[in-house]
């Protein structure tokens, strides 16, 4: 009978090595998945789940603008709409929201609170008149959504932007339902202020992108 010394001892070898990994293996994920548990509070799960969604939005409106920008490049003499009146309304409209908000936001800081509700009212007629800007420069284009690829990202691009307003009016008036009576609640209004300029910093962007390249 002959036996392979060497195969069996490779194997056995093999056999403690691979178990020795996997109670190694299992003590480390155990001791990481405790220090997770450990450090994760509140706080952080919190700030992780905001960072996900902006990351998420900055993606979705990348995705758009990128496939513009691929072809824009490849059509320069595309016919763009001609009246920028609509869109400075517009801009002018998110201008004067983003001053209303670091207004209100410094008044916060400041611990002066009478003002808040007052403010964020006036907010949310501005989200409201952003809306009905929106709807008067939809009113005016010449083509439907179908027509080229130029009116088909606008649209798109531009509906999309309208729709995260139209969340920011419902966050508004959220707000203003569960504000307490002195109007003083500092990290509902930073949120809120947080969200009404990146939307804003969007628009601005969108401005330059659709008619002034």
């Amino acid at each position: 009978m002959i036996t392979y010394v060497e195969h069996n001892s490779l194997y056995a070898t093999s056999l403690k090595a691979a178990s020795l990994g996997e109670v190694f293996m299992f003590s480390l994920l155990s001791s990481i998945n405790s220090i997770r548990e450990f450090i994760t509070t509140n706080a952080s799960t919190l700030f992780a789940v905001y960072g996900m969604i902006i990351f998420s939005e900055i993606m979705l409106f990348f995705g758009f603008i990128w496939a513009f920008l691929h072809m824009r490049w490849g059509n320069v003499s595309i016919e763009t709409p001609s009246n920028i009146e609509p869109f400075l309304n517009i801009t002018s409209t998110l201008n004067i929201g983003s001053v209303i908000v670091s207004f209100m936001l410094h008044k916060n800081i400041s611990g002066e609170n009478s003002e808040s509700e007052k403010l964020i009212g006036i907010l949310t007629l501005i989200g409201i008149a952003f809306i009905s800007y929106q709807g008067d420069e939809y009113s005016l284009l010449q083509s439907c959504i179908n027509g080229n690829w130029f009116t088909t990202l606008f649209l798109i691009i531009t509906g999309l932007h309208s729709s995260h307003v139209c969340v920011g009016v419902v966050l508004i008036l959220t707000s203003m339902f569960y504000h307490e009576n002195d109007g003083s609640n500092k990290v509902e209004d930073m949120n809120l202020g947080t969200y009404w300029h990146f939307v804003e910093f969007i628009w601005v962007f969108l401005t330059l992108l659709l008619f002034l390249m």
